[in-house]
């Protein structure tokens, strides 16, 4: 397997760079490189995906392609993959240092999920937009319902979030959820009687 902080700290002691200096900013040095290779991935991403998507919107008579651009649903999804990128990298550079691989591994994936979050919620008002723009459905407004739905879904998001950084789990099991739907339904039929 490819060690990438050893790499790098043959490449500083090749440079004449003394092994203790080399073996401290090795894998740091990696990790710094990892950032700027994900920042220009991101912003080749943005100008392949989102360029592509405003050529198109220009060349068709669709609205869900201008409201897409518009509601910025592309340019939170392309801003994953740099995120999955540098996830996936992480394990190479820190080899040593196995608290800063776990807090890096939980930055990136706040970051993505994070992402997800904006996607999502995109596509939510891409929805809202495609439905007030029929004449049909100007007497039946679904915004009050569109906005519980970002509710839930930051509720949610939120939930993930902080699992992800507290390092738990948030799969509450079959017992937690028949607990609650057992109290649940005990609950609303003693308000019946």
């Amino acid at each position: 397997m490819i060690n990438l902080g050893s790499w790098m700290n043959g490449i500083l002691i090749g440079w004449g760079v003394d092994p203790k200096i080399a073996n401290t900013f090795d894998e740091m040095i990696i990790a710094a490189l990892l950032v700027i290779l994900a920042i220009g991935l991101d912003y080749l991403c943005q100008a392949i995906f989102v360029g592509s998507m405003k050529k198109l919107a220009q060349h068709t008579h669709y609205q869900w392609d201008s409201l897409l651009l518009k509601r910025k649903v592309v340019h939170h999804l392309v801003h994953t993959i740099p995120g999955i990128l540098v996830y996936a990298l992480l394990p190479l550079a820190f080899i040593r240092g196995k608290g800063l691989l776990l807090l890096s591994q939980k930055i990136c994936a706040v970051y993505i999920v994070f992402a997800l979050l904006l996607a999502i919620n995109g596509f939510i008002l891409v929805f809202l937009d495609m439905y007030n723009m029929r004449q049909v459905n100007k007497n039946r407004p679904i915004k009050g319902f569109m906005q519980v739905l970002q509710v839930l879904l930051f509720f949610i998001g939120g939930i993930v979030i902080i699992a992800i950084l507290i390092g738990k789990s948030i799969c509450f099991g079959r017992a937690t959820g028949s607990r609650f739907l057992v109290q649940t339904r005990t609950v609303s039929y003693r308000k019946l009687r």
